[in-house]
């Protein structure tokens, strides 16, 4: 959207992380999540051990420390500890879809190393639905910022959802999203805080 704005008809953003890895305007984790990741982090130190290599010198080197097979399964077993709804009072596991160390540490990092250019962004006529679950690890103000550096966006919030969309909430977020294509209105009062 921001370097081919005037390509973007619409678009839709489910539970997203910050639109820059280098804002630090705000916190990315809600405090629930960050004491969660932290936990998931304690109890997976061979996984953080290995992101931490990756991030401060050359991919290729900790791939021949160890096979690509391992480092999903260091992946998966962090992933698969954390709770995406901190805060809710519920412990909500999900198992990981089959992506691995490789595509979150990689994606991260490539995120990290984008230019971040909240202008272009404003200049966009495109319209824009975010949606966030009540109880995401993600945090509010971070959600807010898509809603006030996109033009003509609207943040709706799903009430019960955590982080990921579980089945239950299917069926509200589809009929927000075809509501918001056909006509650009959502089913769910828009968030105005």
């Amino acid at each position: 959207m921001a370097k081919y704005n005037d390509k973007v008809l619409k678009s839709i953003f489910i539970s997203p992380k910050p639109i820059c890895e280098d804002d630090n305007s705000s916190e990315i984790f809600t405090k629930e999540g960050n004491e969660d990741i932290n936990n998931a982090l304690k109890d997976n130190k061979r996984f953080y051990i290995s992101g931490i290599l990756t991030n401060l010198g050359s991919e290729t080197g900790l791939y021949y420390l160890m096979s690509e097979d391992k480092l999903d399964k260091l992946f998966m077993n962090y992933h698969d500890n954390l709770n995406m709804k901190p805060g809710s009072g519920e412990n909500y596991k999900t198992k990981g879809a089959g992506y691995g160390f490789w595509a979150s540490i990689m994606t991260s990092k490539s995120f990290s190393d984008m230019d971040c250019n909240y202008e272009n962004l404003t200049k966009s006529d495109a319209e824009c639905l975010v949606i966030r679950g009540q109880f995401d690890y993600l945090s509010l103000k971070n959600t807010v910022l898509y809603r006030d550096k996109i033009n003509n966006s609207t943040l709706i919030l799903i009430d019960g959802m955590g982080h990921c969309v579980e089945e239950k909430y299917e069926s509200i977020i589809s009929k927000n999203i075809i509501s918001f294509l056909k006509n650009g209105t959502t089913i769910n009062k828009p968030y105005e805080e």
